[in-house]
């Protein structure tokens, strides 16, 4: 059972252990995305040197009337240009953005082959919407903060 007052990382053992995962890392953006599911999902970019803390959690998928759910997948999603993260080579940009900013506006940078996306597959009957929710409250409990790419200036 989940609950509000738990942590990001309860939340995130609870989901991996509910959910389809896989982890994906590389030298190169290409190399880390190609691996990504082409599923709705939700999905975590964190540094494999962190022990907890995220760099940004997110989730594309959104269901409608009769559980149908549109065609956004997380490859599409983490590749997008309209994003407060942007994976250039072997370069990975981010940050606390407004809407529409442009990569220039990004104030953070890790290599790639510092990176990890952790990708959970949601079955039809899960909106991702809500599982990314749930692991956004846990990092409020936990860090008292949400990710940084998560936040907005």
């Amino acid at each position: 059972m989940y609950s509000l007052s738990t942590g990001y990382s309860d939340h995130l053992q609870g989901a991996m252990n509910s959910f389809q995962v896989s982890v994906h890392v590389g030298q190169h953006a290409e190399e880390l995305l190609d691996g990504v599911p082409n599923v709705p999902g939700v999905y975590v970019i964190s540094a494999i040197a962190a022990l907890h803390r995220p760099i940004y959690i997110g989730s594309s998928g959104k269901i409608s009337r009769g559980l149908a759910v549109n065609a956004a997948t997380m490859r599409r999603r983490l590749r997008g240009a309209n994003t407060p993260y942007k994976f250039d080579g072997d370069e990975f940009h981010f940050g606390p953005t407004s809407t529409g900013v442009p990569p220039s506006g990004y104030t953070s940078a890790f290599k790639v082959r510092d990176l990890k996306v952790t990708c959970l597959q949601t079955p039809a009957n899960i909106a991702p919407a809500a599982l990314e929710a749930l692991l956004l409250q846990g990092c409020i409990h936990d860090f008292c903060d949400l990710p940084v790419a998560n936040q907005k200036l």
